[in-house]
């Protein structure tokens, strides 16, 4: 059974989503909760698609899913609560319907009920969906023992079992005693991570091995070879048992093994942290780190395609729309390029393996792109390795290091001037141009020993914010200036937009026209520290907002749009953005994603006649908005958005709009953008008034 999905959403997620947490069978494909959404796996052509917040998920940390008896897919999202999807069908349960508000912890499906754990209270969720999930209904919530987190939950002919961080609890059907197993016991450890019956036993996964109970007793069966003192460190986690006629697998952090009556045996070349198994014909492996591995007497993994880090510390758009990101963290070193064939999106990575050589306490740092169409690599090198690289449009690349000792190639922030030329602030203490590929200027300032941003005003004067000393002007002349209202306090960001210098501070945003202070945004006017902002052709300022998401601001009307997780935003923990002016997409990068949002208001605006236009309701009441010159022969659809940004209705089958939304209700006053998309590929786009 495949699964289809089929969402309209202006935005889109991008991860790798390799490090797996639970799968289930569906025929001829898996069901996969991942660290970054879940996937479908395709078993006959080793395809992957992709399940995330967009498609309706409440998060995109899918520790366990699971499948009803009707088809219905069940998503645990952390930190967020229970999806449930078929086709295009959605449910989400939350505290509305007695979901504990706390984390969930754990999920399994027996039949028509759906038993869900928390990680606070030891409270388990239950929910009877009576043939029909989307339909309505409550869930009871009630206490087990052992008190403590849950960890999992098996059903075992009419018993439940709840496997938790102190022993396990047992529970008959219909009753509310239970009986309790831990070290006391015969357990090798109390916390109990998973629960199976194979072969006449009780299988019981721990921290500290595996156990298995007959009738009356618990017995450690982990093999000689492999068991260690109670005191070494943690060997085996078994997160998972598979059972069959074939055999009897655990899954654990050394990878997957079998049992073979005496001890698990590995399976060869399983050494990947395995959390899931699946048997049909073949063994089937969930990995923590490289995807889904098959095990048909040899083994193959299948990873998905994407970025080599699922932290975006940098990013940055080439003159083809291409998008490039550095990592920072995870697999720091390396760096991701983001390309369209037809209609799929691609990734390539570069120094996946550090080829280019960064010293041993370096990553990447910062991206910038140039009109060539070259890719300017920044390092964070305090082993005075490496500090920059240029990667051209032929892959081939140029590598700089920074003279100077020290720590003059760590860079901390750099800016690409209207005529190519870079600066970089060093951690040494030094700010230095490189212009035709050479070095050809420096200057210093003792004030400045940490920069930590650098812009260019329209009248050519350099802008360096520091981490301690606030901020600094070197101008053409030569001197160092400052602009009085500008605390001395540390600069997140300095970015230049038109005669607009805008200054981001650990508590507040300013806008500077003419070396003025004009106006202060606060950090509680923000809801938070505002980290990064860019700005659309539209006039509009988008702003990072730490740990919340993003926001922008329509300077004219003074009004804000806010965008989080339930939006599209991959994830809220927000570290850059780029606006690609040419295709009107905002980029942004996060800790666990990257989310890519679809505006079309940046669009060149054309001659195009509406009418009537303004609308207005008192004059016009009961008619439509009729787009001239468009038939419906020749066009594919109109999006009708915000000034904004946001998409309030797409038309597909009328050249007129009705003044509604996509709930079907009239809009407020205000001007309105209007995208036509023909079926030859163009698009036209206008304004229109409505007046209420």
């Amino acid at each position: 059974m495949i699964i289809i999905l089929f969402v309209i959403s202006q935005w889109m997620s991008f991860f790798n989503p390799k490090e797996v947490y639970d799968m289930v069978n569906c025929g001829d494909s898996l069901l996969i909760g991942t660290t970054s959404g879940a996937l479908i796996f395709n078993k006959k052509d080793t395809s992957f698609t992709n399940i995330t917040n967009v498609d309706g998920l409440l998060s995109n940390e899918i520790p366990q899913v699971g499948i009803d008896p009707y088809g219905n897919f069940w998503f645990l999202c952390s930190g967020g609560g229970i999806t449930v999807m078929k086709g295009n069908k959605r449910k989400n349960f939350t505290s509305m319907e007695n979901l504990p508000s706390y984390e969930l912890s754990s999920l399994f499906i027996d039949g028509d009920t759906i038993w869900v754990g928390t990680s606070d209270d030891t409270k388990v969720w239950m929910y009877n969906i009576q043939g029909d999930p989307f339909a309505g209904g409550n869930g009871k919530l009630f206490d087990i023992k052992p008190t403590n987190e849950i960890k999992c939950i098996q059903v075992i002919d009419d018993s439940i079992w709840f496997g938790t961080n102190n022993g396990i609890g047992v529970m008959k059907k219909g009753e509310t005693s239970f009986q309790v197993y831990n070290t006391e016991s015969g357990l090798p450890n109390d916390t109990v991570l998973a629960i199976a019956s194979w072969g006449g036993y009780i299988w019981a996964g721990t921290m500290k091995g595996i156990a298995r109970r007959d009738s009356s007793e618990w017995v450690w069966v982990d093999s000689n070879y492999w068991c260690p003192s109670e005191n070494d460190t943690i060997w085996m986690k078994g997160y998972n048992f598979y059972g069959n006629e074939t055999g009897f697998w655990a899954a654990t952090s050394f990878g997957a093994r079998k049992w073979e009556g005496w001890g698990f045996n590995s399976i060869p070349d399983s050494w990947w942290d395995s959390r899931a198994l699946v048997y049909d014909s073949v063994l089937w492996m969930g990995t923590f780190g490289n995807g889904v591995a098959k095990y048909d007497g040899t083994l193959s993994y299948y990873t998905p395609e994407g970025p080599s880090s699922n932290v975006f510390s940098s990013i940055s758009t080439d003159i083809d729309g291409n998008l490039w990101s550095t990592h920072g963290s995870g697999n720091g070193w390396a760096v991701s390029k983001l390309y369209q064939e037809g209609i799929k999106w691609k990734w390539k990575t570069y120094n996946n393996h550090n080829e280019w050589g960064i010293g041993l306490w370096g990553s990447t740092s910062a991206l910038l792109s140039d009109k060539k169409n070259n890719v300017w690599v920044t390092m964070w090198d305090c082993g005075d390795m490496l500090g920059i690289v240029k990667i051209m449009p032929n892959d081939s690349i140029i590598k700089f290091r920074i003279d100077g000792g020290g720590n003059s190639n760590c860079i901390t922030a750099s800016y690409m001037d209207n005529t190519d030329n870079l600066w970089i602030g060093c951690l040494d203490g030094y700010i230095r141009r490189i212009k035709n590929d050479i070095i050809d200027t420096t200057i210093y300032n003792e004030n400045t020993k940490y920069v930590q941003a650098i812009s260019m005003d329209t009248d050519g004067n350099l802008w360096v914010g520091e981490r301690g000393s606030g901020l600094w002007i070197f101008l053409k002349t030569g001197e160092f200036s400052r602009i009085s209202g500008i605390p001395n306090e540390p600069i997140n960001f300095i970015k230049s937009f038109d005669k607009e210098m805008w200054i981001g501070t650990n508590s507040d945003i300013y806008k500077v026209v003419d070396r003025k202070v004009t106006t202060i945004y606060t950090k509680i006017d923000m809801g938070g520290v505002t980290q990064d902002i860019t700005k659309d052709p539209m006039g509009g300022i988008w702003f990072v907002v730490k740990d919340y998401g993003i926001k922008r601001l329509t300077p004219t009307t003074a009004t804000w749009e806010q965008y989080s997780i339930e939006d599209g935003l991959v994830n809220k923990e927000v570290l850059k953005l780029n606006f690609d002016n040419k295709l009107g997409v905002l980029w942004i990068g996060t800790q666990h994603g990257l989310s890519r949002f679809e505006t079309e208001v940046s669009l060149p605006e054309i001659e195009f006649k509406v009418y009537p236009n303004p609308f207005v309701f008192s004059k016009h009441a009961g008619e439509k908005i009729t787009f001239e010159e468009t038939s419906e022969r020749t066009f594919e659809k109109i999006n009708i958005y915000t000034l904004s940004g946001r998409k309030i209705r797409s038309i597909y089958d009328s050249v007129t709009w009705d003044i509604r939304n996509e709930n079907n209700k009239l809009v407020g006053s205000g001007i309105y953008i209007f995208v036509i998309h023909t079926k030859d590929g163009e698009r036209k786009i206008g304004k229109i008034a409505v007046v209420r």
